[in-house]
């Protein structure tokens, strides 16, 4: 397939100066893009040239192309010609959720929220596997705009997909804080500590990106009818065992996305007040993985806090065995001992 030329047309009209970026109290919205440039969005533009029309049989897979097209030049910034070719991937496939997805990724990154909603609405209509994202992505969208009961609505909505729940249940903590609801917020906290990735998530994960993948191709559709009898039937015992489960775990171990959901809980015990709470978790962290030296780091901040001197040294004398290398290890040994000396003058 050709690549599609980077010139757009120009708009019909002239645009609109982009709006000022919105709040971003809520920073969970799920992409796997890097950082995207604020550039003016034009949202009139002509057909590709190069767009014949496509058989009713290599059209899912031409569309899928496009789509993975246009998601390099939205990664790239350039939102223009993203939206062109996303928009140019429905007219060959009306019913492609993933396009439609793109299409609001887009928008937001262009700070158009109404229309970045709108399409995430239409990818969520087609209850594609990726639903979860569409909606989580909704919920900060209308969080965004102070719409907090909405965007609750679609938090929840986003669970009950059972994908991903950790990264739904921080954005409901962070709602619950900019409401000023501290019980609820740790609950939410709590509850993403208590819905980490595990092997059983992350196989349900690769089930749904293979999915996503193989719908595209015509000759993978035998591949793909049985990955959605997989999905429709959850993941079994059996479906794990040809995997190195330990692997797996020491993956997720060592992930800092783990480890951030143990930390902001911790932090925001403390400063709820709860000191004795945000100790238990750090502890609970360490038995999680034993061997991440910031952990340990600042569950020994934590024990400085209290008066618990003793305790923080022993725990600063683990971390920089475990790390001699680390400068804040040892940085930190030698302040509690320094602390303990004036103390025990």
């Amino acid at each position: 397939m050709a690549k599609p030329s980077r010139r757009a047309r120009p708009p019909a009209a002239a645009p609109k100066p982009p709006s000022p970026p919105p709040p971003r109290w809520i920073i969970g919205w799920v992409v796997l893009l890097g950082p995207l440039s604020l550039i003016l969005f034009l949202s009139l533009f002509g057909d590709l040239p190069w767009l014949a029309a496509k058989s009713s049989r290599g059209a899912a897979g031409e569309a899928g192309k496009l789509v993975a097209y246009g998601r390099e030049r939205l990664r790239e910034g350039n939102l223009q010609e993203a939206y062109q070719v996303f928009q140019s991937a429905l007219r060959i496939d009306p019913q492609h959720a993933e396009a439609y997805g793109m299409l609001g990724q887009t928008c937001y990154a262009a700070r158009d929220m109404g229309n970045a909603a709108h399409y995430l609405r239409q990818a969520v209509a087609l209850d594609p596997p990726q639903k979860d994202l569409y909606l989580n992505n909704l919920g900060i969208l209308y969080a965004q705009q102070g719409k907090l009961d909405t965007a609750l609505v679609m938090f929840q909505a986003a669970l009950s997909t059972g994908i991903k729940e950790a990264e739904v249940y921080r954005n409901i903590a962070l709602l619950h804080r900019a409401r000023g609801d501290t019980a609820a917020a740790l609950t939410a906290y709590r509850a993403a500590v208590d819905h980490r990735s595990d092997v059983r998530r992350l196989y349900l994960e690769m089930l749904r990106r293979a999915e996503g993948e193989y719908r595209q191709d015509p000759e993978t559709r035998e591949q793909h009818r049985q990955i959605l009898e997989a999905l429709e039937r959850g993941v079994r015992d059996e479906d794990l065992e040809r995997y190195d489960r330990e692997s797996f775990e020491a993956q997720l171990k060592a992930s800092p996305e783990t480890a951030r959901h143990f930390t902001e809980l911790a932090e925001f015990q403390q400063i709820a007040g709860d000191l004795g709470g945000a100790l238990a978790t750090l502890a609970q962290a360490l038995a999680w993985n034993p061997g991440s030296t910031d952990l340990r780091l600042k569950r020994v901040a934590l024990l400085q806090q209290a008066g618990r001197l003793e305790e923080a040294r022993a725990e600063a004398e683990i971390a920089f065995r475990q790390d001699p290398s680390s400068e804040a290890a040892r940085q930190t040994l030698n302040q509690v001992n320094a602390t303990l000396a004036a103390r025990n003058r």
